[in-house]
């Protein structure tokens, strides 16, 4: 029942029942809330939303593993790094980056992409076999970058300065740019609430297209992006 313990959702199935996670600094923790408990609910919780709950500790044999079979579940009010997303937020509204007024228009021909990603996991295979079952012809080039943990910032915004550096040394002129990484937690996707990362994007001269997380997920980077598309 602690509340600084954070809600995050990993997924509802068919049968209504939901499965989380609890986390703090230190620990994290399954939980599993059944449809006939959480149908009780009227306030679901938001992924990062510190939450009490009252629950029993259960063995989920067919795993080997510990869970808390939770029977009610209610806000403790948002987490630390909901709140700073929420002021971020807002702050970069008042200054007018999320304006569609200033929202570059992704061209109606396309030559060539480049794609900012990780090398590792599902995304990158996704996107460049999209690209290519849509449109072959087209030119992809990457440039490898973390989107997560402490260098995941520097990472990313180095790789858009390298291809305005390259713009402007002739060397070669993209027509658009994805960034893109896979779902997560809010914690997960911290890099792409980063205010510096925001500035880089809106101050790109070149379009970009922001693909973060899953559809439900919203970022800095969605926002700030000329357009969000689906990974």
């Amino acid at each position: 029942r602690d509340p600084a313990m954070k809600f995050f959702r990993n997924y509802t199935p068919s049968s209504g029942h939901w499965y989380f996670t609890l986390k703090d600094e230190k620990a994290q923790v399954k939980c599993a809330m059944f449809r006939n408990r959480n149908m009780r609910i009227k306030q679901i919780p938001d992924n990062g939303e510190k939450v009490r709950l009252r629950g029993k500790v259960s063995l989920y044999e067919g795993k080997g593993e510990y869970q808390v079979i939770v029977e009610h579940i209610e806000s403790s009010g948002f987490g630390s790094d909901q709140i700073a997303f929420e002021k971020l937020k807002q702050k970069l509204f008042e200054e007018g980056l999320f304006s569609h007024e200033k929202k570059k228009p992704i061209p109606d021909y396309i030559n060539n992409i480049c794609l900012i990603t990780s090398l590792n996991g599902a995304v990158i295979e996704d996107i460049l076999k999209t690209l290519k079952r849509r449109c072959p012809l087209v030119e992809v080039f990457v440039i490898p970058a973390a989107v997560q943990g402490e260098r995941a910032v520097i990472e990313i915004c180095d790789a858009f300065e390298k291809i305005g550096r390259w713009k402007h040394q002739g060397l070669i002129n993209f027509d658009t740019i994805i960034l893109a990484r896979g779902g997560g937690s809010i914690e997960d996707l911290s890099a792409f609430n980063d205010e510096t990362l925001a500035r880089t994007i809106f101050s790109c001269n070149i379009p970009v297209i922001s693909a973060i997380g899953h559809e439900v997920d919203v970022s800095i980077s969605d926002l700030v992006s000329d357009l969000r598309a689906a990974t």
